[in-house]
């Protein structure tokens, strides 16, 4: 490769990098002017970056968001569809799927509105139109009608019920005169009825006993089964199987998950106050700190503002795992407006290694990207060639 061949190649990357930069700068302000309700504004920025880089796909993931939370959810599907011929991504087909069903609903609604047969009368109370109506009630009395005759089918085929223990009267013939009943050769000899016998055995298994001819309480008394044990009952072969209970089921607590991502709040009267998606696995967090932050002139701030920073993250990887970045702002509310006063990039795998609460300011600082601090006693940029006394003696624990 030629000397000139390589000069035009390293202008090529450094002119891709400021653009990439610009592009950057314009998407983070429209995204912080969109969660503020600034939409106009946040269309201009999102503008900007586009004329930088027209094949952004977070320039058209943003103006999507922006349109959706606006109602424009037409220009929202157009912006989403537009990302995707970019770069097909998952989130950005998840946003479609979501606004494509808004649409669908709205334009639902919109023909129950001026359909007649869903105006009025039964159908603002059971929600179907009257037409609809009259054929399920048809339905439901056809199939009420079968069952009723189904029903007295099976109960005249049906043989009437035998009742049990009652003995058959005599049966009489045409001149009066009563016929004996033929006696069965086992039971000849024994008369039914007197002291000393028993009723003959029924074979329907029932237990009642005839009005007619009662019996009397037989001399021998049969011995009573044992039931002190399941076993034996269960063994006969006359007697019921009884089956063997169940052994109890003891309870088992499954120990609860501990989230990896558990952090403490954020200190020092710094407040959540927003947690939005950029596009490209990336979060945007918005912090407010206290008007009050800005007082406090002790180098322990820039500790506090670190500490925070990783919280926050933390805070947006816990909330999704689509997240793979959070670019933490964070800002004090003036009367003015609000004034940003740090913003700092956290990957994921640094935050789930840090813990902002013990870890010292010196190591969580090294683990930060594009760390900035705009306060006016401390308006630096972090930068490695920091001397090691002044960062020891700035960083405390916050």
């Amino acid at each position: 490769m030629t000397e000139k061949n390589l000069e035009e190649q390293n202008v090529k990357t450094a002119l891709n990098t400021f653009e990439e930069e610009q592009v950057h700068q314009h998407l983070t302000q429209a995204n912080l002017l969109r969660m503020r309700g600034h939409y106009d504004e946040a269309v201009n920025e999102c503008a900007a970056a586009m004329k930088c880089n027209p094949s952004s796909l977070p320039a058209h993931s943003l103006m999507g968001d922006i349109c959706r939370d606006q109602g424009r959810l037409e220009d929202a599907a157009q912006w989403y569809r537009m990302a995707l011929d970019i770069k097909h991504n998952p989130l950005d087909e998840a946003r479609l799927a979501e606004v494509v069903s808004g649409i669908q609903q709205l334009m639902s609604s919109s023909m129950k509105d001026h359909d007649p047969e869903w105006s009025g009368g039964t159908s603002q109370l059971i929600g179907y139109s009257p037409r609809e109506h009259l054929k399920l009630i048809t339905a439901l009395s056809v199939v009420f009608i079968v069952v009723i005759v189904i029903w007295l089918v099976g109960n005249h085929q049906s043989p009437p019920a035998k009742i049990a223990g009652v003995m058959p009267s005599k049966p009489v013939n045409t001149a009066g005169i009563a016929q004996a009943v033929p006696v069965p050769e086992a039971t000849k000899g024994t008369v039914y009825g007197q002291a000393g016998t028993g009723m003959p055995p029924d074979d329907s298994g029932s237990i009642g006993q005839s009005s007619i001819h009662p019996p009397s309480v037989p001399t021998t008394v049969a011995p009573v089964p044992n039931t002190s044990t399941n076993s034996q009952a269960a063994q006969s072969p006359s007697g019921p199987t009884i089956p063997a209970l169940p052994a109890p089921v003891q309870s088992q607590t499954t120990p609860t998950p501990v989230d990896k991502w558990q952090t403490s709040p954020l200190s020092n009267g710094f407040a959540l106050q927003n947690i939005s998606n950029v596009g490209e696995g990336t979060a945007a967090v918005q912090v407010l700190a206290p008007s009050s932050f800005l007082q406090n002139s002790t180098p322990d701030r820039r500790v506090v503002i670190i500490r925070n920073i990783y919280r926050a993250a933390r805070m947006a990887f816990q909330q999704s795992s689509i997240y793979a970045q959070a670019q933490v702002f964070i800002e004090v509310m003036l009367p003015a407006g609000e004034e940003a006063i740090a913003q700092a990039s956290v990957l994921r795998a640094t935050a789930r290694e840090a813990k902002p609460d013990t870890d010292s300011p010196q190591q969580l600082e090294a683990g930060l990207q594009n760390f900035n601090v705009y306060l006016s006693s401390s308006a630096t940029q972090s930068s490695p060639s920091s001397s090691p006394a002044t960062g020891s003696s700035a960083l405390k624990n916050g």
